[in-house]
């Protein structure tokens, strides 16, 4: 699952370069924090990566 999202945004990156948009993935982020904003319980449905 981590290695699907990865390939994702890689993906992202390169579609964006294409574009001459800027990306910026972000790994490190308040779980609990996000969870609440999107409004899932982090458990069935969770972020992995924004």
């Amino acid at each position: 699952m981590h290695l699907d999202a990865d390939h994702i945004c890689q993906n992202l990156y390169l579609s964006a370069q294409m574009v001459d948009a800027g990306v910026c993935g972000i790994g490190l982020y308040f779980d609990d924090h996000i969870n609440q904003i999107l409004d899932i319980d982090g458990m069935e449905k969770f972020v992995i990566y924004i």
